[in-house]
């Protein structure tokens, strides 16, 4: 779960006829911090009651509801791309375009926005309609899952990604070796190739080098 800074607070005391029981009701919004990996705006709706006890108040119920939006294509998610959101993701792009590469947008399992960089990713797996991006970088090895099939993000990754395989792409940078049992990739993974293709993606790796 990404770390939340709260906008747009609305909250509105409830006058209430016990003078020791107060009702706060109200909507605010959510939007995940610029450090996050995942990108998530939220509108949400808080009712807290609260109890005085010999001069303290205290909250003694307090219930959250996430408030339901539509998206594009008629899908329904209790997640909104907001205005925010839109910036935010638009900030990261720009980083990426100013130190020299464009980091990739993938929707992760649960609808979030996530932002990968290109240079850190080794190699991409199909797992069924989704995929697993295997990512190495300073802060050692991690998966990020995609919500797309290996072939819809084969479109949207750039030349130095080369498809080896039916469930494997690889980045080229990363590759070490072109062996007997398939590609050996920087982190030691090796990577199947078939064999009746091995000499062409060995030369598809050559003319990127």
């Amino acid at each position: 779960m990404p770390r939340f800074e709260i906008y747009d607070m609305h909250f509105e005391l409830v006058e209430s006829v016990l003078g020791d029981t107060a009702v706060v009701m109200g909507p605010y919004r959510l939007l995940s911090a610029s450090d996050s990996e995942q990108i998530m705006a939220m509108s949400q709706h808080l009712s807290a009651v609260w109890c005085r006890s010999g001069g303290v108040w205290r909250i003694k119920y307090l219930h959250v509801s996430a408030e339901w939006s539509e998206t594009v294509r008629g899908e329904v998610y209790p997640i909104e791309l907001s205005r925010q959101t839109w910036r935010y993701a638009q900030a990261i792009i720009a980083q990426g375009l100013k130190n020299g590469h464009q980091p990739l947008m993938v929707k992760g399992e649960h609808g979030e926005l996530l932002s990968v960089d290109l240079v850190t990713v080794l190699h991409v797996q199909a797992a069924g309609k989704r995929c697993t991006l295997h990512i190495g970088d300073d802060n050692g090895s991690r998966t990020v899952e995609a919500a797309c099939s290996l072939a819809e993000l084969e479109g949207k990754l750039p030349a130095g990604f080369v498809r080896v395989h039916r469930s494997y792409i690889v980045n080229r940078d990363h590759v070490q070796s072109v062996g007997p049992e398939g590609l050996v990739l920087s982190d030691g993974t090796c990577v199947p190739v078939p064999t009746k293709r091995r000499a062409e993606i060995r030369r598809m790796l050559q003319q990127g080098a």
